[in-house]
C-alpha cells in the first residue's frame, strides 16, 4: 500500500496541486509531511506544492479555518496558516 506520508514531492520537476480525501486519523500527519516540519524553512515539499485541497471532516475543517481566539484554534491552525490560506468550502 502506498503511502504519502512518505512520498517526496521534490521528485516532481513542477509546481502542482495537491487534492484528495483524507481519513480523520491520520490527517495532521499527511498535513504536517505536505508542510514539513515547522522549523525546515527549506522544506523540498512546500517548494514544489502551489496548492492543497483537501477533503476532511467537517471537524478538521473547522479547526484549520479557525481564526485566533476560537476555541477550536490551535497549533495545526498556525501551522496551516502560516503558509497557505484556508477556505471552508461546503459542508
Amino acid at each position: 500500500m502506498f503511502f504519502i506520508i512518505k512520498f517526496d514531492f521534490s521528485t516532481i520537476s513542477e509546481k502542482y496541486t495537491v487534492a484528495g480525501n483524507i481519513p480523520y486519523y491520520i490527517t495532521s500527519p499527511i498535513i504536517a509531511h505536505l508542510l514539513g516540519e515547522i522549523d525546515d524553512l527549506a522544506n523540498k515539499n512546500r517548494a514544489v506544492i502551489d496548492d492543497i485541497i483537501l477533503m476532511v471532516q467537517e471537524e478538521v475543517a473547522d479547526r484549520l479555518s479557525s481564526n485566533p481566539g476560537h476555541k477550536e484554534y490551535g497549533y495545526i491552525t498556525a501551522y496551516v496558516n502560516a503558509f497557505y490560506k484556508v477556505q471552508k468550502l461546503f459542508t
